[in-house]
């Protein structure tokens, strides 16, 4: 389960290493290159194109702007400042965001999707504003099978937004897998 630059390298784990790989899920991500639908809010794209010159905490507060939906923002802004906290207590280096920033941009796995060939998962909140939803449809109708699941009223950190939720989805879509190998059996 890779969730955003994660899923990512989950994306290439699995390209690489099919053998190991039973499931695959891939939250809000994309399969990068020049088919990546881009964030709308000009904030974010001026962040991520002047990463190297943004302060670590400004690129922080600019992508929790993103990263939640405004309910989330109103109603649970206790989960965001401890975040926000931790974030501050250990923040990414600037060297590590840039470094970050160009792997990120160096991903492409649009080409080889179809090659993924184990059940896969497609998550993300759809209206995420980092990794528009956009892109999770564009992998999942790369990948063979996959199957692909908008959350509404969530955002980038949909599985902080709707724990329980995401939890389920993921939990069913393993079984199912599950009950198929072993022939309706778990």
């Amino acid at each position: 389960f890779g969730i955003s630059m994660g899923g990512m390298i989950a994306q290439e784990f699995a390209l690489r290493y099919p053998q190991r790989v039973k499931t695959l899920t891939l939250g809000c991500t994309n399969c990068g290159g020049p088919r990546t639908v881009l964030p709308a809010d000009p904030d974010v794209l001026k962040m991520l194109a002047n990463i190297d010159s943004m302060d670590v905490v400004q690129a922080a507060l600019t992508m929790t702007k993103v990263a939640v939906t405004p309910w989330f923002m109103r109603q649970r802004m206790n989960v965001l400042l401890e975040l926000n906290r931790l974030s501050s207590q250990h923040p990414t280096p600037q060297h590590g965001m840039v470094c970050q920033m160009a792997a990120i941009q160096g991903h492409d796995t649009y080409d080889r999707l179809p090659q993924l060939t184990m059940p896969t998962l497609v998550i993300t909140g759809k209206e995420d504003g980092l990794v528009p939803h956009e892109n999770s449809v564009t992998l999942a109708r790369r990948i063979p099978n996959a199957d692909l699941v908008l959350l509404a009223n969530a955002s980038h950190l949909f599985n902080i937004e709707l724990p329980v939720a995401t939890n389920e989805v993921v939990t069913r879509f393993i079984q199912r897998q599950r009950e198929w190998h072993n022939g309706g059996q778990s």
